[in-house]
């Protein structure tokens, strides 16, 4: 399972990164705070890119570097959330509905982001869980997005953006094997360490009389 999980990683990060360029990329036309969320989505989407083209093509000769670039893949997605949900914030015109959800998603992305990149370099349980945690409360943040405006009001089946929805399901897929890694440290109980045996005391020869 392992192994396919290896072979799809590299996947799902083309994916999100094609469809986050091709949305986006159309803001660079734009200005203020539409222009400044388009170029932070097309530097996002060519790091998506270019570690998932490297992956495939170079995958075993990264060693340890393929680490750092898995963990900070998973945690870019939710930071970029943060700062479009910020930006609607700060455009103002929202609704009960959409403070709430837009505080929510802005709280959960960054607490997702900020606990994956700890918990990939740390063996502590206690982080490890609450990675999982703020990991699910990220899931239910994107869940909210489809079916939420930014204002609050509820979106029909016929509004729903499907970019937006491929892009969370790719990213999903990566955030649920990144997850399983750290459930499966948090359970499994740590070696016992074996004590030492006493060397034992040599024996005297005995002198014959």
């Amino acid at each position: 399972m392992k192994k396919i999980y290896e072979l799809i990683k590299p996947f799902l990060s083309i994916v999100l990164g094609a469809l986050m360029l091709l949305e986006y990329m159309n803001f660079l036309g734009a200005g203020g705070a539409a222009l400044a969320l388009g170029i932070i989505a097309v530097i996002f989407a060519a790091y998506y890119l270019v570690v998932g083209i490297l992956s495939v093509v170079i995958g075993p000769k990264l060693g340890p570097t393929k680490r750092i670039l898995d963990v900070v893949g998973i945690s870019l997605f939710p930071l970029f959330f943060f700062v479009y949900r910020l930006l609607i914030v700060i455009s103002g015109g929202l609704g009960v509905t959409g403070w709430i959800l837009d505080i929510l998603g802005m709280v959960g992305a960054l607490a997702c982001a900020v606990f994956i990149y700890v918990a990939a370099f740390s063996k502590g349980k206690v982080i490890k869980r609450l990675t999982l945690l703020f990991a699910m409360i990220f899931v239910l943040v994107l869940l909210l997005a489809l079916l939420f405006d930014f204002d609050g009001a509820v979106i029909g089946l016929g509004a729903i953006i499907l970019v937006d929805l491929f892009s969370y399901l790719a990213y999903g897929a990566m955030l649920f094997m990144f997850v399983t890694g750290l459930s499966k440290e948090a359970v499994e109980p740590a070696p016992e360490e074996k004590p030492e045996e006493e060397p034992k005391a040599e024996e005297e020869p005995k002198v014959e009389e």
